[in-house]
């Protein structure tokens, strides 16, 4: 994803309307995440190989800005959002759309410093959040307290990053 900064792999989130607003939160990607983001880059490059008649579409939805999520159907390639995706996701389990937020708050409670979960979480004042000019949240800090907890949690839950693995698959 080209939104996420390559040094510090902050990356600007705008998933939020509070009060009629947008709000914006910089959230980091963790390692995990990361190669997670990198392997799924590979699968929808490795599918612009194999779809060739796709791929014109798949690209347009790569170059903009966010997650380059889309389904195929009948020969189409159709955006899909963030939220629809996690809320199809999420239904198929049969749990509530926010349930991996709240699984995720609750293993960051106690670990992390409380500026750092409403910098994360997006509870904080309108437009950029804990970011604004009179900010005094050190993004170093944040960082820090974010990878001492995001991967360990994801890991102990059983995550782990995976490969669509397309490479010799026939469509």
């Amino acid at each position: 994803m080209q939104d996420i900064d390559e040094q510090t792999r902050f990356y600007w989130l705008d998933d939020k309307n509070v009060r009629g607003h947008t709000t914006k939160r910089m959230v980091w990607i963790s390692d995990m995440t990361a190669k997670q983001l990198s392997l799924y880059d590979r699968h929808v490059r490795d599918l612009e190989k194999m779809l060739p008649e796709m791929a014109p579409d798949i690209r347009a939805i790569r170059q903009q800005p966010g997650l380059p999520l889309f389904s195929m159907k009948q020969g189409k390639v159709e955006p899909i959002s963030v939220k629809t995706a996690i809320g199809d996701v999420m239904g198929t389990q049969n749990l509530r759309k926010n349930s991996g937020r709240h699984w995720l708050r609750a293993q960051l409670v106690g670990q992390c410093s409380t500026e750092t979960l409403h910098a994360f979480y997006g509870h904080g004042p309108l437009n950029s959040g804990s970011w604004d000019f009179a900010s005094t949240l050190d993004p170093a800090l944040y960082r820090a307290d974010l990878a001492r907890m995001l991967d360990p949690s994801l890991k102990a839950a059983g995550w782990a990053p995976r490969s669509a693995n397309l490479r010799g698959a026939t469509l």
